[in-house]
């Protein structure tokens, strides 16, 4: 493919959806620099060998920011995944921070990854934070692009599948059914957008790539992986107690199915449906405390 015009900062690119975004961008003829807090990390450095220009920065160091922007295109941020070493109040701050300092950078596209219930939070603290950057990206007038991802297949591959599948069944009883979509998709959906500015600047997308029911994950698992999810130890009562996690097990019960499928494959047809998903799926990081690199 022919190298396109302009560089993409992409940040937390040694995360999970900034690596898939990082990934796709270069194989769409991008170039791309990746914002991490420790350029020589074997995490940073396996995006070096890909073609990715390295360069250090953190969320808190303004300076740093302004100097990963200069002569910038557009930006992908991803949102970040709460956990006990990050809480909404840090996402909200590194997220105003990249969104602040690519407003005065003169960004051109800059493309959001959030999440599916931003819009109407509801309470929950990790939905709130994504909704008060989306807020900040329309209070500043950025060119920019909205992407609510589902719920991922992802967090069935590695030590997670129990404690996932336990927290869906509950949830949700076997026959409910949730939108779900492969990491690796979201990388797609924001090399797409990236590509063809005019149309997907100023869109606010919601992403999935099926819709399914508690049951037909644990069939379709045992087809893919020859093994049985199997229910967690630990008690749903105790699971959502468990601080922002315990936040997303309960927003399962009442999450929304608002992304037109059919319509996103149509623009995608590579789109993965729950078994390409599962094929595809590759063991999540989770996101290190503010000032440790990973």
């Amino acid at each position: 493919m022919n190298e396109r015009s302009g560089i993409i900062l992409v940040a937390g690119a040694t995360g999970n959806q900034g690596g898939a975004a990082l990934r796709h961008l270069l194989a769409n003829g991008w170039k791309v620099r990746a914002l991490t807090r420790n350029p020589d990390s074997k995490s940073a450095l396996e995006l070096r060998n890909l073609g990715a220009e390295l360069i250090r920065g953190d969320f808190d160091d303004r300076a740093s920011l302004k100097q990963a922007l200069d002569g910038i295109y557009g930006v992908f941020m991803p949102s970040i995944q709460v956990n006990l070493a990050v809480t909404p109040e840090i996402e909200v701050r590194y997220g105003k921070a990249i969104v602040e300092a690519s407003k005065d950078a003169g960004v051109r596209h800059f493309v959001y990854s959030s999440e599916n219930g931003a819009t109407h939070p509801d309470g929950f603290g990790y939905l709130q934070s994504k909704q008060q950057i989306e807020n900040r990206i329309r209070e500043l007038g950025i060119p920019a692009t909205i992407l609510r991802h589902a719920f991922f297949l992802d967090l069935f591959e590695g030590p997670m599948p129990s404690l996932m599948w336990s927290s869906l069944s509950k949830s949700l009883g076997q026959n409910r059914s949730i939108q779900v979509i492969a990491l690796d998709d979201v990388g797609a959906f924001a090399a797409l957008v990236f590509n063809d500015p005019k149309r997907f600047i100023g869109q606010e997308i919601e992403i999935a790539g099926d819709e399914v029911s508690p049951n037909q994950i644990s069939q379709t698992y045992r087809h893919v992986k020859g093994t049985d999810l199997k229910p967690t130890w630990i008690p749903y009562w105790l699971l959502t107690r468990m601080g922002e996690f315990g936040k997303f097990i309960q927003h399962l019960s009442v999450q929304e199915s608002l992304a037109d499928i059919a319509s996103l494959r149509a623009l995608y047809p590579d789109l993965k449906n729950l078994e390409d998903g599962l094929r595809a799926a590759k063991p999540m990081s989770a996101p290190s405390a503010p000032g440790k690199s990973k």
